[in-house]
Formats: C-alpha cells, sequence, structure tokens
C-alpha cells in the first residue's frame, strides 16, 4: 500500500487493481496472472467518466452478467 492517501490498491481474483490521480483525471491499473505471465492495463478517464463509471458500476455489472448468461445459454451450458 503507497503511503498516498488519493492512492487505491485492491487484490482482486487473479490480480491487483490500482487508481490514482492524475492530471487529466484518474489512472486505473489492472495487472492479471496467468500461466502465460503478468499482463498490464492502464487507462486514464477524466474525473467525470470515473464519478460516472462509480454511480453506474452496478448496472454495468448487471449487464455484463446478462451478456455473459446469453452466451452461456448460446453454447448450450446450464445457468
Amino acid at each position: 500500500m503507497h503511503g498516498n492517501k488519493f492512492h487505491f490498491h485492491a487484490s482482486v481474483t487473479n490480480g491487483f487493481v490500482d487508481l490514482h490521480p492524475t492530471a487529466r483525471g484518474v489512472e486505473i491499473e489492472l495487472t492479471t496472472f496467468s500461466s502465460s505471465g503478468e499482463q498490464t492495463m492502464t487507462a486514464v478517464i477524466s474525473r467525470e467518466k470515473f464519478q460516472q463509471l462509480i454511480f453506474q458500476g452496478p448496472e454495468l455489472l448487471d449487464g455484463v452478467d446478462l451478456i455473459r448468461d446469453e452466451a452461456m445459454r448460446k453454447r448450450g451450458y446450464p445457468i
């Protein structure tokens, strides 16, 4: 954990998420680990987009779940 109170770091299932402020907004860095190695993806979004992401996050996740469930149904997997 960094000493900066504006930095957020959390573990996820197979990696880490880092959030910290930048001059242009918020930098989101996702690091995942797999058998093929480590992969890091980074995006910088505006403060407004970050706020929108926080407020609409649960709805976005519900949408992702619906898309995943439909894809599994089409492939014949039980839900």
